[in-house]
């Protein structure tokens, strides 16, 4: 049976699709609205610059003045010791390192090889360092052969740093003995610590 052609059911059907149409609209549009949120999102949660690293800060006075020097000002030992044999050239400046040895020897143990292995790795970095290699034994056991005792312990460490490839013109060799010595007779580890050898600084 057909409907006549001013029928009402032509009205609504044209509302509906007027409806579809607007609702299509507003999906496109909010569909655009998010892919523009999410892109704007995406860019502000992106990867940050990297910033500048600080510049670092001045050195204090102090931290300047130990730079000029091998040890810190408050590290150095400074030379309070009377006469050496033979005399050294000038009144050395400071003590760098130490090393014992066994009672009556002159040999350098694994300990000494390791110190003067490393030294003269500085010795390497500091070409204008000169240093006094310096012999010392105790007061007790040594005493009688003390003089030669200790350069025989200067000169095998300078030896040594020789064989590292220190230039001999660079180190000075005297001892002095027994006097430097601090051990009571009683005491037989500190009598350990009077038998060593001492390097100098003469001039950095």
């Amino acid at each position: 049976m057909k409907l006549p052609q001013n029928s009402g059911y032509r009205a609504p059907l044209m509302v509906l699709v007027k409806v579809g149409s607007a609702v299509r609209l507003a999906t496109s549009v909010l569909a655009l609205i998010v892919a523009t949120l999410v892109l704007t999102g995406s860019l502000a949660c992106g990867p940050k610059s990297a910033k500048a690293p600080p510049s670092p800060s001045r050195l204090t006075a102090a931290a300047q003045r130990d730079q000029a020097f091998l040890l810190p000002v408050k590290q150095q030992q400074r030379w309070t010791y009377g006469e050496a044999k033979p005399a050294p050239s000038k009144t050395p400046v400071y003590l760098l390192r130490s090393f014992t040895f066994a009672e009556g020897g002159s040999a350098l143990d694994a300990e000494a090889t390791g110190v003067c292995r490393d030294f003269a790795k500085v010795m390497a970095e500091k070409p204008k360092v000169r240093i006094l290699v310096l012999g010392l034994t105790d007061a007790y056991g040594e005493k009688l052969n003390a003089d030669n005792l200790g350069l025989l312990r200067a000169r095998a460490a300078r030896e040594f740093l020789v064989q590292q490839g220190v230039a001999k013109e660079r180190m000075e060799m005297a001892t002095i003995g027994a006097t430097g010595a601090v051990a009571k007779p009683e005491e037989k580890i500190a009598q350990t610590r009077d038998r060593r050898v001492e390097i100098w600084l003469m001039e950095e």
